[in-house]
């Protein structure tokens, strides 16, 4: 579950960036690129909660969450739009 306090933006978000920016090179459609974004959003959960080392899975804000799955959409729309420009 999602915390309240903490960073809005972080270093994984650059990764979601990316996640999104790869889909859309891909042509992975926008519904299938969201349930792949909240898919990951909900494994991270499920890692959050196991025991794993130096806290490379530390609690996220909702804030956090949602600016990751907007990072996502973003990089994926970016992709999207360099490819129609070609």
């Amino acid at each position: 579950m999602a915390t309240t306090d903490g960073p809005t933006l972080d270093a994984w978000t650059l990764a979601h960036i990316g996640a999104g920016a790869v889909l859309g090179a891909l042509k992975v459609g926008p519904v299938w690129t969201l349930a792949a974004l909240v898919g990951f959003e909900l494994f991270e959960a499920h890692l959050r909660g196991q025991r794993l080392g130096d806290g490379l899975w530390a609690p996220e804000t909702r804030a956090n969450v949602l600016a990751d799955l907007a990072a996502g959409a973003a990089g994926w729309a970016a992709l999207r739009a360099l490819k129609a420009v070609r």
